[in-house]
């Protein structure tokens, strides 16, 4: 084919998320090709399995298997993840987790920190002399990216989502444009940012409710003030609210359908269940694909990779319908889990905002 050196070792790294995902390629396209990777795994198998072929019934948990080459867990274990699987269901049983900020995960609990001392004090860009931070030590090598104006490693980049915050008050799509990377402000906050690694019993978890990651915050004057947060906006039992959900799925949606249709989409899909068929859903996708193509012209249509630059490729209608499931999951989530978990989402509210010192 051609392939340059660079080519080649791209697509070598390449064929290991094809295995299976990878941490270590987070802050790279490949990050963003593994849940595609995987659907189309599954449906390729699906399809072959239709047509007819054959493959061994241990592959998966047997004692050359799958899991035996990739860990060690045996069929036992195997049998009691399935007898658990639909009772309860997770989404259920745990809540749905809605993402506040498009950086990774891991990221937004430090992020959640900076925007409350931000709006706490009141502070710019230009107060700011030092930003300690305090997170799981193993997330050092899972965000290894420090200050960076690569778009890609942003996401990942514990430096750049803390100085985002700081320096606009906002962590959404925009911050990680490449004109927002770029900025001189938020590298020069970047530079400013220490990471300091604490040790941690359970690296099975995300987050721990009581171990929260810490924002430290030196400002001109000498003052400095700290705020910690241990369990991020958006996830149970900080659960995101219908309002929440719907700005965020406004703020994606507007960048390539119009606000009208966008709005039709979004009050339909905050409906209940019974009040509305997927066709109807379909149908809007349809109508928003086709006055987005109107928009853009013929030579846009062809030059775009999903034709109209709207909605209307299948891939694009998947992911409306991922979100749809996701509203629709979080809904069911919230009314249960809120109720299940009212005294720890009471113990949280009273929990105290901000700690504020003046070094000496």
């Amino acid at each position: 084919m051609g392939l340059t050196a660079a080519q080649t070792a791209n697509a070598l790294s390449l064929t290991a998320s094809m295995a299976g995902g990878a941490t270590s390629q987070f802050g790279t396209m490949a990050k963003a090709l593994h849940a595609g990777f995987a659907a189309k795994a599954g449906v390729l198998a699906a399809s072959l399995a239709a047509k007819g072929a054959t493959a061994h019934s241990d592959a998966l948990d047997g004692p050359v298997s799958f899991a035996s080459m990739t860990s060690d867990a045996t069929k036992a274990d195997f049998e009691r993840s399935l007898a658990k699987l639909g009772n309860p269901w997770a989404i259920l049983e745990y809540g749905l987790h809605v993402k506040f900020y498009p950086s990774c995960g891991a990221t937004h609990r430090v992020i959640a920190a900076a925007l409350e001392i931000r709006s706490a004090q009141n502070l710019s860009p230009q107060d700011i002399e030092q930003i300690d931070i305090s997170v799981p030590d193993y997330l050092r090598e899972l965000l290894p990216y420090n200050a960076t104006e690569d778009p890609t490693e942003a996401l990942f980049s514990l430096p750049y989502c803390v100085a985002a915050a700081f320096r606009w008050g906002r962590v959404g799509i925009d911050e990680f444009l490449p004109e927002a990377t770029q900025d001189k402000s938020v590298q020069q906050l970047a530079q400013m940012v220490t990471i300091y690694g604490r040790q941690i019993a359970d690296r099975t978890k995300l987050f721990v409710a009581g171990d929260p990651d810490t924002v430290t915050v030196r400002i001109r004057s000498g003052m400095t003030f700290s705020h910690g947060v241990d369990i991020p906006p958006g996830a149970p039992p900080r659960f995101a609210d219908n309002k929440t959900v719907g700005n965020k799925f406004k703020d994606c949606a507007l960048r390539g359908i119009s606000e009208q249709d966008m709005a039709a989409i979004r009050d339909l899909i905050f409906r209940s269940n019974s009040d509305w068929l997927l066709v109807d859903l379909l149908s809007l996708l349809d109508r928003a694909s086709n006055r987005s193509a109107e928009r853009r012209g013929p030579a846009r249509r062809q030059d775009h990779p999903v034709g109209a630059g709207g909605l209307g490729h299948p891939h694009q209608r998947a992911g409306i319908l991922w979100v749809f499931h996701s509203i629709q999951g979080h809904q069911a989530a919230s009314t249960r889990g809120q109720a299940g978990d009212q005294l720890a989402q009471t113990q949280y509210r009273q929990r105290p905002r901000l700690e504020q010192q003046t070094l000496r």
